[in-house]
């Protein structure tokens, strides 16, 4: 019997926990949507992160330096993978009438992404539902029947797909080079993991990229322009 409370109060305390923490992050998510300028506040970004409460969420400072970069962008934006970034960019671009597409294989996350979205008003925002494709050597989402449709893309937020799928995050250049303006940005998290370190020596052999530099301290990210041929 005592086991079986130590269970029910485990269950309880977890339960409350998340009640509490997704308070908190609306209530802070509200307080950005009402007042854009908090988020180049770094506390409130830490507090965004926390509530989040998602170990594979970007961190502060990675959400910083894309918010730095596109305070004065006008181009399109292209997201691999979908969560808290979307939503911090997502309100970010609200004003500036600047679309974010965000590519996610997880059928059950986009139906919970397009609530916060709907809930938040964010309409520029698309989450499309793509599955992940075999193409030559590498796993990458399958978009080859709509890119036709993609706008050109100034900048890439690359959080996805999962580090665990074969290529791990390379496909992002080869299948979608012909969408990415010249001098575009791409922002690559989880810079320092082997996989992703990897891609970025793949990424330099095969394509013209320059000025790559990288950021952060917790969880490092990398940041480069892509030049086409």
């Amino acid at each position: 019997m005592r086991l079986v409370w130590g269970k029910i109060l485990s269950l309880i305390r977890k339960l409350v926990h998340w009640i509490r923490r997704n308070f908190l992050f609306r209530f802070e998510l509200s307080r950005v949507a009402r007042q854009p300028s908090l988020l180049y506040d770094k506390k409130t970004l830490s507090r965004l992160v926390y509530y989040w409460d998602n170990p594979w969420s970007a961190r502060e400072e990675y959400l910083s330096g894309i918010i730095d970069f596109l305070s004065n962008f006008s181009c399109p934006v292209l997201e691999c993978g979908s969560g808290l970034t979307t939503l911090i960019v997502g309100e970010l671009l609200k004003d500036k009438k600047v679309s974010l597409i965000s590519l996610e294989h997880d059928e059950q996350w986009v139906i919970e992404m397009r609530r916060w979205l709907k809930r938040y008003n964010l309409g520029h925002v698309q989450i499309q539902h793509v599955s992940l494709k075999k193409y030559m050597d590498f796993d990458w989402y399958d978009v080859e029947e709509r890119i036709v449709d993609f706008p050109s893309f100034g900048c890439v937020i690359c959080d996805g797909p999962p580090g665990s799928t074969r290529g791990g995050r390379y496909g992002v250049l080869p299948v979608m080079k012909g969408k990415l303006n010249n001098q575009g940005v791409v922002f690559l998290d989880d810079a320092a993991r082997p996989g992703e370190k990897q891609v970025l020596k793949k990424w330099s052999n095969e394509f013209r990229i320059e000025d790559i530099h990288f950021y952060g301290s917790s969880k490092p990210y990398a940041c480069f322009k892509f030049k086409r041929a």
